[in-house]
Formats: structure tokens, C-alpha cells, sequence
């Protein structure tokens, strides 16, 4: 490589590529595209609480002996005394349940009537709200009324409240072992995405404790006490549902992967197409000869566009390279297995007896369950009473 003079003494550089080297080509780039999901599979677990026994335990009940029918055969007449403060519908649950037992059921207003008139002409105050009067003066106003009641039927406590405590383990039902097993990486614990093994359940509960007295003697007859709690009362017992839905975990870090690799290759190849254009306006320059003032000029033509040429010719061939590499496997999120998570819903309970805040109205929903809740635990107790 050197500078020549033509006829006039002016200085000419001879072309500096005689030949244009061949360049490698730019590979092919195909952009990857996103990888499709397999769509979510939704199922839902769903088990029933089944309504529990009713019958009282026999070492919570007593018949002493029980009520007897008089010579005649009769139903024996009770009248249902006490609780200042019951539960609604409550009284009348307990006459209809005593009715369905073989009672006849008397009126307590008659009781009631002539009780203020013995407390009263005895100088006495009435009791504090709440407070149950004195036995002997109920007895004396039963014996005393005109149609007296065989029996007094004491209502010593009746209430029905909330229980919010409620824990009903679902963990080792066959229900949930089964939906544990038709949905692969589903399993029962306390983390994310678990099936939880026990429930919280609010719903509400009810109490009874009554004693039967003999009006003429004064003697306890029988005695009983129960409670039971919401699904006890309702006949088909309570449901409780838990929606579980299978995602794919993985499918935004793949897609990104595949993003960022067409990405690099895209860039790798824009990058090599712009060097190559260089290169060719390089070599494009440089295959003709030209005049120059001097021979240091010419010949610091020939070195300068020879030196660009190899800085071209090495930066394109490493962006060949890359690419070459890069698009010779694609990513390995390419064939990545996905992976799943789960997603589970909070638990439902149908019907929905929770009760609601306080001041905050009563459903008729519920209404009507603690209806069936006070006739169901009545019925109960008081079927438990012998009638010889």
C-alpha cells in the first residue's frame, strides 16, 4: 500500500482493496412468539355438615317420675311459667311441642293474674326484671285459679346467641381428600393456595334448661337441659363450598424470556445490517484510487480507511457471532415445562346463618332458621318427659 504519482507530479493513492472481501452473511432471525397457557381449570369442593342428633343426653334428663294422667285417663294440664326474657317464639314452641307430648296446655295469664293478687296482699314487691318469683306463691296462685294445672312446666333458662367460635375440620374428610387427589398439586395446609383443614363457621346456638313440677305437691317431677346449634336445625343440614382454580405460574417469566431473547436477536441483527452498510461504503471508497497535496496525505488516507475497515470488519463479525449463537438453540424457556399454582377461594356456608353486626337487622333468612332452631331444640327436651 503506497501513494504513486501520476504524469504532472500530483500525488495519487492507489485503491486500497483491490478485491472487496466477502463478508459472512447475517442469519436468519425468526422472532419466538409467546408462549399460550393451558387454560385455568376451576372445580369446586363442596361438603355437608349433616344435622346432628337432637335427643338429649340421657344424664341431662330426669323423670322423677314423670307426669301421670289422673283416674279418668286424661291429658294432664300444664301451664308453662317463667323467663322474663325469652327467645322469639319460644313460649309458644315450648305449648306446642308440651301439646304434641300429650299436655293440655293451659293459659297463664289466669297463674300470672292471681300471683300479683297473693303478692300483693301479702305487702311484697314484685322481683327484680329477670328474677324468677318465689316458687310457693306460683304454686299457691296454680292451685288457686279457677281450671288449676296438674303441673307447672318452669322455664329455668331458654336463649339462643351467636356462636362465632365455631372450627369445622374438613382436612381428613373424604370429600376433600378426594378433590385433593383430582386436582395434581393441590394439598391441605395453612399456606397460599392450600386447602385449609378446618373451616370457621359463625352460626348460632341454643340453650334450654326447665324442670315439670306437681302443682299439689311442689315436688320436681322431671328435669331436663339441652342445647343445639344451627346445623341441628335445619333438615338438610349446612353446605359449605370452597372454589379452588389451577393457574399457570410460570407463564410471564417464559414469555418474558422469549421477549428478551427476540429482543437481543433483533437487536444483534440490526446492529450487524448497519455495520455491514458501513463496511460497504468503506470498501466502496477505498477500491478507487485518489489524488492528494502530498504523499503523507495520501498514504494517511490508505492507513486510516484500512484501520476503519478492520474495526468494521471485527465489529461485524462479533455481531454475527452473537447471532449466530443466539439463534443456533432458543431459550430454554422455550420447552420449559409450566408450572401451576392454585388459587383458593374463601370458604361459603349455605345457608348463610352468620349473624350480622351489632344494630345491624335480622335477615329473614335467619329469622326463620332460629325459628326452626327454638321448635327444634323445644320439641326435643320436651319429648323427653314420661307421661304414665
Amino acid at each position: 500500500m503506497a501513494a504513486s504519482f501520476a504524469g504532472c507530479g500530483t500525488p495519487t493513492a492507489e485503491p486500497v482493496f483491490s478485491v472487496v472481501p466477502q463478508l459472512p452473511g447475517i442469519p436468519e432471525v425468526r422472532p419466538l412468539p409467546p408462549r399460550d397457557p393451558p387454560p385455568p381449570i376451576r372445580d369446586t369442593l363442596v361438603l355437608r355438615i349433616a344435622p346432628g342428633s337432637t335427643v338429649p343426653d340421657e344424664f341431662d334428663v330426669v323423670n322423677s317420675p314423670g307426669a301421670v294422667r289422673d283416674e279418668d285417663d286424661q291429658r294432664p294440664s300444664v301451664v308453662v311459667f317463667g323467663g322474663a326474657s325469652l327467645p322469639t317464639d319460644a313460649r309458644s314452641a315450648l305449648e306446642s311441642a308440651l301439646l304434641r307430648r300429650g299436655f293440655a296446655v293451659l293459659d297463664r295469664s289466669a297463674v300470672e293474674g292471681r300471683l300479683v293478687e297473693i303478692r300483693d296482699s301479702a305487702g311484697a314487691v314484685p322481683p327484680p326484671p329477670g328474677r324468677m318469683p318465689d316458687m310457693s306463691r306460683v304454686l299457691a296462685a296454680a292451685r288457686s285459679v279457677p281450671v288449676p294445672a296438674d303441673y307447672l312446666f318452669q322455664i329455668e333458662r331458654f336463649s339462643v346467641a351467636p356462636s362465632d367460635d365455631r372450627s369445622v375440620r374438613i382436612g381428613n374428610r373424604q370429600e376433600t381428600r378426594a378433590h385433593v387427589e383430582a386436582n395434581p398439586g393441590l394439598s391441605v395446609g395453612s399456606g397460599a393456595g392450600q386447602m385449609p383443614s378446618e373451616v370457621s363457621a359463625r352460626w348460632h346456638g341454643a340453650e334450654l334448661s326447665a324442670r315439670l313440677l306437681d302443682v299439689g305437691t311442689g315436688s320436681i317431677v322431671w328435669l331436663g337441659s339441652h342445647d343445639l346449634e344451627s346445623p341441628d336445625a335445619e333438615p338438610d343440614g349446612l353446605t359449605i363450598r370452597i372454589a379452588t382454580e389451577r393457574q399457570v405460574a410460570n407463564v410471564e417469566r417464559i414469555n418474558a424470556a422469549l421477549a428478551a431473547w427476540n429482543d437481543s436477536a433483533t437487536a444483534l441483527a440490526t446492529t450487524a445490517t448497519a455495520v455491514r452498510a458501513e463496511l460497504r461504503d468503506v470498501y466502496a471508497e477505498g477500491s478507487t484510487s485518489r489524488e492528494f497535496e502530498s504523499d503523507e496525505a495520501a498514504l494517511a488516507w490508505q492507513i486510516d480507511l484500512l484501520d476503519e475497515a478492520n474495526e468494521l470488519e471485527r465489529r461485524y463479525r462479533d455481531a454475527v457471532g452473537a447471532l449466530s449463537d443466539l439463534t443456533a438453540a432458543p431459550p430454554p424457556e422455550y420447552s420449559e415445562p409450566w408450572s401451576f399454582i392454585y388459587l383458593v377461594g374463601d370458604p361459603t356456608i349455605d345457608p348463610d346463618l352468620a349473624p350480622g353486626g351489632v344494630g345491624a337487622p335480622v335477615s329473614r333468612l335467619v329469622e326463620a332458621h332460629l325459628e326452626r332452631l327454638v321448635r327444634a331444640l323445644a320439641t326435643a327436651l320436651v319429648n323427653t318427659i314420661v307421661i304414665d
